[in-house]
């Protein structure tokens, strides 16, 4: 009987120091990953492999298939979750620090305390504040989505802010580790271009769009002949407003609009040329898609 009864306690506190609401045993996100020099397209791939112990906390090991290479950070991350929020292990400062915030509403914000790394500026401290929030349903579920702002602080003084959005269950749709959006621009090399997919055994497969599989690799072999096949060309990119948008079809276009949720945010149809007017959305990153009957292509747009 006691025999018994410590065997319960023991399970009751063993799924106690488990239980992770974030990034579920198996869980994996797909980015596109881009290349400034050769223009070429990769995927990269983050995998919640296991639970274990680290610096003393019950985590979630993951593991990257490819890196960021300027972002200074290993291929493996350690994570827990806890009253809604994500912690992940900051070896530069050998802590545990607020990666998101699930609970928090618009005016409300957090910091990620840096270690003066030199990419591009010197940044002490990002501040990450919410903007506004929304839901946007997911294979039948509800979820949180967080529209926030990053700004990146030195001795005080903002030195870098972009746009994001965080979807609950998922992350940044930017990067997981969304802590400065063009690092591969800042050193020649890979930088990531947004969430392609992302999968767990609850959610099910999520894909936003962006490209044709989780895993599509794209080699920029001949620049003229991928020119004539490309269904339209947005410029200037990025834009502060108003984006002109070409195209060389001889049947009427599909445009769609949507943010990095992949929530649609308007739809036209157009032959040629047409001038789009993005003043009136807040700074961020959005796609462009264009349907011509049977070809697709899915384009970026810097909004800053």
């Amino acid at each position: 009987m006691k025999s018994s009864i410590l065997s319960a306690i023991f399970m009751l506190a063993t799924c106690g120091l488990w239980a992770q609401d974030f990034a579920p045993i198996g869980a994996e996100w797909h980015y596109t990953e881009g290349f400034f020099m050769s223009g070429d397209k990769n995927f990269l791939k983050i995998t919640s492999e296991k639970d274990t112990l680290y610096q003393g906390k019950a985590c979630r090991k993951l593991l990257k298939t490819r890196i960021i290479w300027c972002n200074m950070r290993t291929e493996t991350e350690f994570v827990y979750s806890e009253n809604n929020a994500v912690f992940f292990w900051q070896s530069d400062l050998t802590g545990f620090q607020k990666l998101i915030d699930f609970n928090a509403e618009a005016g409300d914000s957090w910091a990620i305390q840096m270690n003066d790394m030199v990419i591009a500026t010197d940044i002490d401290s990002v501040l990450i504040e919410v903007d506004s929030t929304s839901y946007i349903d997911i294979n039948n579920q509800l979820l949180k989505v967080l529209y926030v702002t990053y700004r990146g602080y030195y001795d005080d003084e903002i030195e870098v802010q972009y746009s994001s959005q965080i979807v609950e269950k998922i992350g940044d749709m930017y990067y997981l580790f969304n802590f400065f959006p063009e690092l591969g621009l800042a050193c020649d090399g890979n930088y990531s271009e947004g969430l392609r997919c992302y999968e767990d055994e609850e959610l099910g497969l999520y894909s936003t769009g962006i490209a044709d599989s989780c895993t599509y690799i794209y080699h920029w072999t001949d620049i003229e002949e991928e020119s004539k096949e490309t269904i339209f060309i947005v410029y200037p990119n990025p834009t502060t407003d108003v984006v002109e948008i070409n195209t060389n079809s001889q049947q009427n276009l599909v445009l769609e609009i949507s943010d990095l949720t992949g929530r649609l945010i308007s739809k036209y149809d157009f032959r040629s040329n047409m001038e789009l007017d993005l003043s009136g959305l807040p700074d961020g990153i959005y796609l462009v898609k264009a349907i011509d009957g049977h070809r697709m292509e899915i384009k970026k747009i810097i909004k800053n």
